[in-house]
C-alpha cells in the first residue's frame, strides 16, 4: 500500500507514542468522517439519509474494518467524500466541491490503490447528468496526477513501479486463486454476510411471496453447494463425512443476500436515472474488483461499496411508517443489524487479541535473525 496511513501513525506517535489507546481512538476520527460522508451522500439520493447511513455502517464489514489501525478507515473516509462532493459539485456547479472531490481522491490513492475505483464513477455520473457541465471532467486530473507523481517518485528512487507492481502482484494471485465460479460464490457470501443488513431489511419489510422467494433461492443455494462439494471450502463444511450444516446454512444466506444485494441495485435501474445508474456501477465494480482483480477476496475489499449499499436498501424500503429514523420494519432492520454487527465485531477483536503473541513472537524472530542486516527480496531492500 502507498504510504499514507504510515505517515499518519507516525504523526500520532510523535505526540502519544506507539501505544495501542491512542493509536485505535485516533482512527476513530477517520471512522467518524466516514459516516458523515455516507449521510451527507445519502441526502442527495433519499429521503431517509440516516437509515442509508446507518444500513451501511452498522454491518459487519464496516465495524470489523474501521476496528483496526489499518486503511479501511481513510479508504471508506476519503472513498465516501470524493464521490459526495463531486455529485454536490455536479448537481450545483460549484467548483469548490469539484475540487475538494478531487483531491480527496487523490489522497485515498495515497493511503490504498483501491480509491482509483472511485475515479470512474465521478465522470460517469457527470455523462450521465444531463444538465451538468462537462468541463468539470477537468478536474479528474488532479487524482490521475497525484497517482502517476507518486509512482514515478518511487520509481525513480526504488526502480520499481508500486502501482503497476501491486495491480500484477493481484491478478498472478487471482488466476492463481479459485475457479471463477468459486471465486463468484465466495465473493457473494462475503457481500451478504459483510452487509447483512441487507437481510434483515428484506426479513423486516418484505411479506408473502417475496420472502418465500428468497427462502427457496437460499435453499436451492444450500443443493448446489453441496453439490459441487463445498466449492472450495470444503475442508470446513465437512467434518468427516457429516455436513457442517450450521456452516452450510450460513454460506448459503450470505450467498443469498449477495445476490439480493445485486439485484436491489439492478432493479432500482429501471427509471434510467443517473444516481440509480451510479449506484449500480459502484456496487458492481466493487464487487469485480474485489472477486476477480485484488488478491484476495475479503470484506475489507468490499467496505467501498457500504454508502451504496446502504442507499440502495432506504430506498428499497416500504413507503414510511413514521419513526425517528425511517419507520417500523426499517428501525426494527437496523437494530437487528446492529446486534449481529458488534455481536461479529466483539468476537474479531477477542480471536485477534488472542493471536496478538503469536504475531510478536513471529516479529522477534525475524528481528533477531536479520538484525543489521539488508534483506532483499528481489524487490525493494529492506532494512532488517
Amino acid at each position: 500500500n502507498p504510504p499514507g496511513i504510515s505517515y499518519y501513525i507516525a504523526a500520532v506517535a510523535l505526540v502519544f507514542g506507539f501505544n495501542e489507546i491512542p493509536l485505535h481512538l485516533s482512527f476513530l476520527v477517520p471512522t467518524f468522517f466516514a459516516g458523515l460522508g455516507a449521510y451527507r451522500l445519502a441526502l442527495r439520493f433519499t429521503d431517509r439519509p440516516l437509515f442509508a447511513a446507518l444500513a451501511g455502517s452498522l454491518t459487519p464489514a464496516f465495524l470489523v474494518s474501521n476496528a483496526n489501525i489499518m486503511c479501511e478507515p481513510f479508504v471508506a473516509a476519503f472513498y465516501t467524500w470524493a464521490l459526495a462532493l463531486w455529485i454536490e459539485g455536479t448537481d450545483d456547479n460549484v467548483r469548490r466541491k469539484l475540487v475538494l472531490a478531487a483531491l480527496c481522491a487523490g489522497l485515498g490513492i495515497l493511503c490504498k490503490y483501491i480509491v482509483v475505483t472511485a475515479i470512474p464513477l465521478m465522470p460517469a455520473y457527470t455523462v450521465l447528468n444531463r444538465a451538468a457541465r462537462k468541463s468539470a471532467l477537468a478536474w479528474l486530473a488532479i487524482p490521475v496526477a497525484i497517482l502517476f507523481s507518486y509512482d514515478a517518485y518511487a520509481y525513480f528512487s526504488y526502480g520499481v513501479s508500486l502501482f503497476f507492481g501491486a495491480a500484477g502482484f493481484a491478478s498472478a494471485r487471482g488466476s492463481s486463486a479459485a475457479d471463477p465460479l468459486a471465486r463468484t460464490a465466495i465473493n457473494l457470501a462475503f457481500l451478504g454476510g459483510g452487509f447483512i443488513s441487507a437481510f434483515f431489511v428484506l426479513l423486516t419489510s418484505v411479506r408473502g411471496r417475496g420472502l418465500l422467494a428468497f427462502t427457496g433461492l437460499t435453499l436451492v443455494i444450500g443443493v448446489i453447494i453441496v453439490g459441487m462439494g463445498g466449492l472450495d471450502t470444503a475442508y470446513r463444511m465437512y467434518d468427516g463425512p457429516n455436513i457442517r450444516w450450521n456452516y452450510l446454512i450460513q454460506l448459503a444466506l450470505f450467498i443469498a443476500t449477495g445476490l439480493l444485494i445485486l439485484g436491489l441495485a439492478l432493479t432500482q435501474v429501471r427509471d434510467r436515472d443517473s444516481k440509480s445508474i451510479v449506484l449500480l456501477l459502484w456496487i458492481a465494480g466493487i464487487f469485480v474488483f474485489c472477486g476477480y482483480v485484488n488478491w484476495t477476496i475479503n470484506a475489507r475489499a468490499l467496505l467501498p461499496a457500504a454508502p451504496a449499499i446502504g442507499i440502495v436498501l432506504a430506498r428499497t424500503l416500504p413507503a414510511r411508517e413514521g419513526g425517528w429514523i425511517s419507520g417500523g420494519s426499517g428501525n426494527s432492520a437496523l437494530r437487528m443489524a446492529a446486534l449481529v454487527s458488534v455481536i461479529v465485531t466483539v468476537l474479531a477483536t477477542v480471536f485477534v487479541t488472542a493471536l496478538a503473541p503469536a504475531a510478536a513472537h513471529a516479529q522477534d524472530g525475524v528481528r533477531i535473525a536479520y538484525r543489521g542486516e539488508i534483506i532483499d527480496d528481489g524487490g525493494v531492500p529492506i532494512s532488517g
